[in-house]
């Protein structure tokens, strides 16, 4: 009896039936599975057992039916929970990388765009000399060849270093760093012209600007256009006003680009020779017998012993004094009159004879002026370490 007990429940819980359980068992419990009633179960194991069941075995058969269905239920729900864990981990895992992914990505970015700034602001960067603190002989002799009379020579004692472009700011620099092209020559690697003083100043706090330095300048009042050049119209080109101008005041402890002193930039070029130029004429400077009547690529001439080409010849340069007689005496670190019209110019250029381009010759130009002679170069405290 126990046997069909067991087999009847076997029928009740579910269970497949086997190929040893008899054909008309599995009728049954397949009639009792679409009918579950209890009269149908009392049927199912009727049939396969062959005796009547007890109201106690139904109920233990309806118990285990029961018991059974619950783990039936209780593991799906198990299983269901630990899909949904599964698949919350595996979500919250790929949420993870895509952060990571992203973050990587961001970084990558800002890797970027601080290397792309960085090659901007090094991008056609200068590169300078540092010239010592020093005295010299500023001024020529007299008997030198093309010697003017307001270069009397005096004594001058620079207490400060001070770093030197190695050559005139070039167009492709000017370019970089203001976006206009304002000479007449058009040749990237040489020095821009027809910049006037102001335009000269401007490009020295942009330059500082651009690589994180202080500016030189207090620059207020400004009007007209940075750079605009000449219109071919005027003079063809040649020379004109710049509609440019600010008033200018020089910030003593800047860290950043400025002019230099015509007393600076005088010590740059001699070196610490007395000789009117740092070599053979032509072996040092482009001028009017040499030029072919344009400028040329800076560098090509002989440096001086400080590095620095094109000092004399290829374009004239600003500096940051204005024009006037030297005062009598010795001078320390002097910086020129505080008023007058003029600034003063240095260096001759490949439109001038030969004797201009001498470390003594000086000259003085309204600060509006632009022409295809006159450049410049800048200078900043120091070199960085």
């Amino acid at each position: 009896m126990q046997r069909y007990l067991l087999m009847a429940m076997v029928l009740c819980v579910g269970a497949p039936v086997g190929a040893q359980t008899p054909i008309k068992c599995g009728r049954a419990f397949a009639k009792a599975k679409t009918k579950p009633a209890a009269a149908s179960l009392k049927a199912c194991i009727t049939a396969c057992t062959g005796v009547a069941p007890r109201a106690s075995d139904l109920k233990w058969c309806a118990d285990a039916k029961a018991k059974a269905d619950a783990k039936a239920e209780a593991d799906a729900k198990a299983e269901a929970d630990t899909k949904a864990k599964a698949d919350a981990k595996a979500k919250a895992a790929d949420a993870k990388k895509r952060r990571a992914r992203k973050k990587k990505a961001a970084r990558r970015k800002a890797k970027a765009a601080k290397e792309k700034q960085v090659a901007a602001a090094t991008a056609n960067r200068p590169a300078l000399h540092l010239i010592p603190a020093g005295t010299f002989k500023m001024g020529s002799p007299k008997g030198e060849t093309g010697r003017d009379e307001d270069e009397t020579q005096h004594s001058v004692t620079l207490t400060r270093p001070f770093a030197m472009m190695r050559t005139e700011v070039t167009q492709a620099q000017w370019l970089t760093v203001m976006g206009s092209s304002p000479s007449y020559f058009k040749c990237a690697n040489c020095p821009v012209e027809r910049v006037s003083w102001h335009d000269a100043v401007a490009y020295a706090n942009a330059l500082s600007e651009r690589e994180g330095r202080t500016a030189c300048y207090a620059l207020t009042a400004c009007k007209g256009t940075i750079g605009a050049g000449c219109p071919s119209s005027e003079n063809d080109g040649l020379v004109c006003p710049g509609d440019y101008e600010c008033t200018a005041k020089l910030e003593v402890a800047c860290t950043g680009y400025r002019l230099p002193t015509e007393a600076e930039w005088e010590y740059a070029a001699r070196t610490s020779s007395s000789d009117a130029r740092h070599g053979p004429t032509d072996e040092v400077a482009w001028h009017r017998g040499n030029s072919g009547s344009k400028t040329h690529p800076v560098g090509q001439k002989q440096a001086n012993a400080w590095g620095l080409h094109d000092m004399l010849g290829n374009v004239d340069e600003w500096t940051g004094d204005r024009f006037a007689k030297y005062s009598k005496g010795d001078a320390r670190d002097p910086q020129g009159p505080d008023s007058g019209e003029d600034r003063v110019i240095r260096g001759g250029s490949w439109g001038f004879n030969a004797h201009w381009a001498r470390s003594a010759f000086r000259d003085g130009l309204d600060p509006v002026g632009r022409n295809r002679f006159l450049g410049f170069r800048l200078v900043r405290p120091q070199l960085d370490e």
